[in-house]
């Protein structure tokens, strides 16, 4: 038997070296200007103005060819640079041309670039093949103001997404969030063809709305495509979603339908007509450009095409079917394929949900309050009164018509004497970061709440907030139950001071440089999830560097894994470990 082993010897870090940048020079003698811009109807007094300035003499970037000249560009395009100015020594023959080329290509692989960019003039001076381009630039947002819709980005789905959603209800939430959360309209103080409008003011036109839907769905990890059209004879813009494999449209500005009766507040109305739809569908009203966007032929989520103003009780939604004369129907969002499904025959408007009754507006009875159970018996008439609007405020139900409060009764009184802890839950959600050092007090308090809640009184949880603390129990679980049991401890626990430190493993034989090595390779957070890493193997040597940051006081655990191999086939027999902090 062969007894060779390999052997772990110290850990190191390993240091970073920085790249500066050198500045040049060009003469001038030509002087040529090109002016485009990208068609979007930006608002005029938001809009920066690009004025006749000469082109400028001193360059900050090179090329020497047109390969480097596209690099540059495409590079500084990405980084929403407003002044690109290269020296240039390759061929200039028709070289303007060549830029707005490369600027018109690159803007159809950026998709926020081609949403945010509104204007560009490009020149260049010089002489022979040595010129200085300089390109200035006009976004519809500053930089600024694309730092506060980053936060913003990342804080919306920090609060709605989930790990345990599935891609479909991740695209609900992002539509259902952007619909309840802005106002169509085209009087913001900046302008409103941009995200930042929306998530500043709560106000923006349909380019707002497909910008800050793709924005969001790109952050929650789902691919997505900005898209320009037109429809109704206007310029339009929406979205195409890629749902297990397959591309779907969705028009979240046609979403969040307007009413010109403004007296009743249908901020909370969500459609699902143009949610997840395949072309055939949408090109009965919208005219899409022909940028090379995918195919949509799924006829997958056609069942939603049927839902307005649903309310959800658990992974049920609950609506008037607009196709079925607002009959009360539902469809269960955990069951495939997706169909609706008739709950009773009664006419329904302005649907709420409490306490396993549904209040709404009947129509088939003088547009009466009134209350069914979920299963469609039990409908009984509240008040002998038309009522236009059926809300819940808290824990009471408020019906009016015409603005005027007509009835108002407690409806979730059977919870009551739970409320306390209900907000408890509530307040602590707002507060649980997962990866922080105060997560396991916080989950253990959590679950302590929500383990003395009535299955009634959990019920009163949204959806969302009932998935977050799925999310976090099995986290915490997943904490309580991850042992080292069966390992080597290499040795004592670290505490480091560097947020980027790398790992360095020295072994007493050359192991190959195979991605089989490396998947025995981790670091593993305190969930026992992987960190994101970067591995090299060179000979007898292992570096092991993290792409983020760690996160202060923190556990962390390097783990290397039985199944290492040498060049010669010896072979690592026990996992070991090394648990490490960050000050």
């Amino acid at each position: 038997m062969d007894k060779r082993k390999i052997v772990l010897a110290t850990f190191m870090a390993v240091s970073i070296s920085t790249v500066a940048i050198s500045e040049t020079s060009a003469n001038t003698i030509e002087n040529q200007w090109i002016s485009e811009n990208s068609g979007i109807n930006v608002n005029p007094s938001a809009m920066a103005v690009i004025s006749p300035i000469n082109v400028t003499t001193v360059a900050n970037l090179s090329a020497t060819n047109l390969t480097e000249l596209t690099s540059v560009i495409e590079k500084e395009l990405s980084k929403q640079s407003t002044l690109i100015s290269i020296q240039y020594t390759g061929n200039t023959t028709n070289v303007l041309e060549k830029v707005g080329e490369i600027i018109d290509q690159y803007r159809m692989k950026d998709d926020y670039l081609n949403g945010t960019l509104s204007s560009w003039k490009y020149g260049y001076r010089g002489y022979g093949n040595n010129v200085t381009i300089t390109i200035n630039l006009v976004y519809l947002t500053t930089p600024q103001q694309e730092v506060f819709i980053q936060s913003e980005v990342e804080r919306i789905v920090d609060e709605i997404i989930t790990p345990s959603m599935t891609v479909t209800e991740k695209v609900k939430a992002i539509n259902d969030y952007i619909v309840l959360n802005t106002t169509y309209s085209m009087h913001s103080s900046t302008t409103p063809h941009a995200a930042y409008a929306i998530l500043n003011e709560g106000k923006g036109v349909c380019q707002a709305y497909a910008l800050l839907a793709y924005r969001l769905l790109q952050k929650a990890g789902i691919e997505a495509r900005y898209v320009t059209g037109e429809s109704r004879g206007i310029g339009h813009a929406w979205n195409l979603v890629k749902v297990d494999g397959h591309w779907y449209h969705l028009d979240t500005t046609w979403n969040d339908p307007t009413f010109a009766d403004g007296s009743i507040d249908r901020s909370d109305y969500i459609s699902y007509r143009y949610f997840l739809i395949p072309d055939q569908v949408i090109f009965q009203d919208h005219i899409i450009d022909d940028n090379g966007y995918p195919a949509a032929t799924s006829e997958r989520f056609m069942a939603f095409r049927d839902i307005e103003a649903p309310v959800q009780v658990g992974t049920t939604l609950y609506f008037p079917s607009d196709s079925n004369h607002i009959q009360l129907y539902k469809l269960d969002l955990s069951k495939e394929p997706f169909k609706s499904q008739k709950v009773s025959s009664t006419r329904v408007q302005e649907l709420v949900h409490a306490n396993g009754w549904l209040y709404f507006s009947n129509y088939s009875d003088g547009a009466f309050l009134s209350k069914m159970k979920l299963d469609g018996t039990g409908l009984s008439t509240i008040l002998r009164k038309t009522v236009d609007s059926v809300k819940l405020e808290d824990n009471e139900l408020v019906a009016s018509y015409k603005g005027v409060e007509l009835y108002r009764e407690v409806v979730l009184a059977d919870s009551a004497g739970q409320q306390k802890e209900l907000d408890q839950v509530r307040a602590l959600l707002k507060t649980i970061t997962l990866l922080s050092p105060n997560f396991e007090s916080q989950a253990n308090q959590l679950k302590n709440l929500y383990d003395s809640l009535t299955n009634e009184s959990k019920n009163l949880l949204s959806s969302s907030d009932s998935a977050t603390i799925r999310d976090i129990l099995s986290k915490y679980s997943a904490m309580k139950s991850l042992t080292f049991i069966g390992m080597v401890q290499w040795d004592q626990p670290r505490i480091i001071t560097d947020a980027y430190k790398a790992w360095k493993i020295n072994l007493n034989q050359e192991i190959a440089n195979t991605s089989s090595n490396k998947s025995n390779i981790q670091i593993i957070d305190m969930f026992g999830d992987p960190v994101e890493v970067n591995i090299s193997i060179n000979g007898k040597q292992i570096v092991i560097t993290p792409v983020n940051s760690y996160v202060a006081k923190v556990p962390y655990t390097l783990l290397v894994k039985p199944g290492l191999l040498s060049g010669d086939g010896a072979k690592l027999n026990t996992s070991v470990y090394l648990k490490f902090k960050l000050n």
